[in-house]
């Protein structure tokens, strides 16, 4: 990592230039390579935060061997935690411990231990659905048998799976006997909860599975083998479900009923066979969090889910009194009226003047996607609060919009910086001679001022090469302004140029702000990775009017429409921008 410090977020503008050696960050990245850069604050990760990984191999048949990968929480355990064990679905025939990675990584941010479970599938190892089951009980009794060594508690064991894997985690909990050969039976293979995902759990005829174990199917279908002391269920289903149908879950609910065991079922109308994975946000984020109410009402987990089934919005608002004009609420606050009329959005509505210029952690730590409105007092937000911001988008815990002359707001600017200082890392480190990067701050004097037609674009990027190899390379930073801005209300027009992206769903190719300030390009910004939306007034100027950057692990959207006098966010064009950003951002619209 360099040896010189990186500016922090408060001189980048102060000083006149800083000076980088690639050369010196590669070396150092090898020495820390826990250690995470930023152009604004200064920032430490370590592996403890984030909590460990390990992998143990549980079981061996033949030359076979079964491992598991277990997520721990971050810190260190005054006592034995809870485990949940996944299995993965894939019809007793494939499927990787990929599939419920981030369901571990969330239930051991909760504080509990997270495993996912390898087993034994007939594509890779020409097995039947019986040793799949063997391998189920084997993971839960290793996990038992060494649970000193890996600080867990032998009386709080949650299975839990998808599909077939749902059918392997129910069986461990209601099928007796299908033991593996010389395990010490003493120990339990039975799981004090259940979490299924769409479970594959009646194999009787004519249900999924029936064809695969035929006249064994009641020594191995959990639907045909609940009695008494059957463990607390929670189950997810999709009514779509083509290899489960609505009255199999049923009679499901009715078994459990009878023996007097908790079962709690959740239908999700018109979702389908595998609606609850990661890559379908809402459905993912929903079942998740009742799967987390769950196991809190068992003892498993403590406080609050940390995941809400709907997207948290902050709408940050500098709330200027000339915005009475068009908004008599305040810009932001109707904003927010307009967001949270969508169910799966939930929305917050925050000003500069409020505690902690509402940018408190309580406020950030229950931010996915915040919205950024500022004009007049932009220097109100010192580059240290942007640099906090900023680097929360570049972990991926949020994203930002901003918007009209939020251009000019320190959070806008310091994002556009790190866009920049990432992209010239991972140009120059990929070059085997030393590059020296060299970048000119912008000065106080300058901060605000308004560049003339034809002046050198910012950023503007100046390369020396030597013979012997090395680079050296002068940055000047993005202003983030434009030469040209006329605030005389004319209407203008706007362009989809992305009409396939998410955030351009239901916008028609063109629409019309009928009195709207001016902007005119060029736009002193990085290159953004794409344009959704262009500009145009009859005059002739244009403007790219919704551009799209990715920061590190988030993502920042500038939308120009906004100006505090004109009713723009009473529109309906630019409020369904805005929502199916914030849609995108979160995964809920693709």
């Amino acid at each position: 990592m360099n040896t010189n410090p990186m500016p922090s977020s408060a001189s980048f503008f102060a000083n006149t230039s800083e000076v980088f050696k690639t050369s010196e960050v590669l070396a150092a990245l090898k020495r820390l390579s826990v250690l995470i850069l930023s152009l604004c604050i200064g920032l430490t990760l370590s592996a403890q935060e984030e909590g460990k990984v390990i992998t143990k191999v549980f079981k061996q048949i033949d030359t076979v061997e079964l491992s598991m990968d277990l997520h721990y929480p971050p810190g260190e355990a005054t006592q034995p935690l809870p485990v949940i064990v996944f299995f993965f679905g894939g019809g007793w025939n494939g499927g990787t411990i990929e599939q419920f990675r981030p369901h571990a990584e969330y239930f051991a941010s909760r504080g509990i231990i997270a495993a996912l479970a390898d087993y034994r599938v007939a594509s890779r190892h020409n097995t039947t659905p019986f040793e799949s089951l063997k391998d189920a009980k084997s993971a839960i009794r290793f996990l038992r048998k060494h649970h000193q060594e890996l600080g867990l508690d032998p009386d709080q064991v949650i299975a839990a799976g998808g599909s077939a894997g749902g059918h392997l985690a129910a069986a461990t909990g209601n099928v007796p006997g299908m033991d593996e050969a010389g395990e010490d039976l003493s120990i339990s293979a039975r799981p004090n909860a259940l979490v299924l995902f769409n479970p594959v759990y009646d194999n009787g005829p004519g249900q999924y599975g029936h064809n695969r174990v035929k006249d064994r199917y009641q020594e191995f279908s959990p639907k045909h083998n609940i009695k008494a002391g059957a463990p607390p269920t929670i189950v997810f289903f999709g009514t779509k479900d083509r290899l489960v149908d609505v009255p199999t879950i049923e009679a499901y609910d009715a078994a459990m009923e009878a023996v007097g065991a908790r079962c709690e079922t959740f239908l999700y109308e018109g979702q389908t066979h595998g609606f609850f994975n990661f890559r379908s946000q809402k459905n993912y984020r929903e079942t998740v969090y009742q799967a987390d109410l769950f196991l809190t009402s068992l003892g498993y987990l403590q406080g609050p889910p940390q995941i809400s089934p709907t997207i948290q919005v902050v709408v940050w608002d500098e709330r200027q009194a000339k915005q009475k004009e068009a908004y008599p609420d305040f810009l932001g606050n109707q904003i927010a009226k307009a967001l949270e009329r969508n169910p799966n959005i939930s929305v917050r509505s925050v000003g500069l003047d409020d505690p902690e210029q509402g940018l408190s952690d309580e406020v950030l730590e229950n931010c996915e996607v915040m919205i950024w409105w500022g004009h007049v007092r932009h220097p109100e937000i010192s580059m240290q609060t942007a640099g906090r911001l900023v680097e929360r988008v570049k972990q991926g815990k949020m994203h930002m919009i901003f918007l009209h002359s939020a251009h000019w707001a320190n959070p806008f600017m310091a994002a556009m910086n790190e866009v920049l200082r990432l992209r010239l890392q991972a140009k120059y480190d990929s070059l085997s001679g030393e590059a020296e990067i060299v970048y000119h701050a912008i000065p106080d004097s300058l901060r605000f001022r308004v560049p003339k037609l034809g002046e050198q674009l910012k950023p503007s990027i100046y390369e020396r090469k030597y013979p012997d190899g090395s680079v050296k390379v002068l940055v000047d930073l993005p202003t983030c302004i434009f030469p040209f801005y006329r605030n005389d209300g004319k209407p203008s027009t706007v362009l989809t140029l992305a009409p396939k992206h998410p955030i351009a769903k239901g916008i028609p190719h063109r629409f019309a702000l009928p009195a709207t300030e001016m902007y005119d390009e060029p736009f002193h910004i990085p290159e953004p990775d794409e344009v959704i939306f262009e500009e145009r007034w009859p005059t002739g100027e244009w403007f790219r009017s919704g551009a799209l950057w990715q920061l590190g692990e988030g993502k920042v959207f500038y939308f120009r429409p906004g100006h505090e006098t004109y009713p723009i966010y009473f529109q309906t064009h630019p409020l369904q921008v805005l929502k199916n950003t914030v849609l995108w951002m979160e995964g809920f619209l693709k």
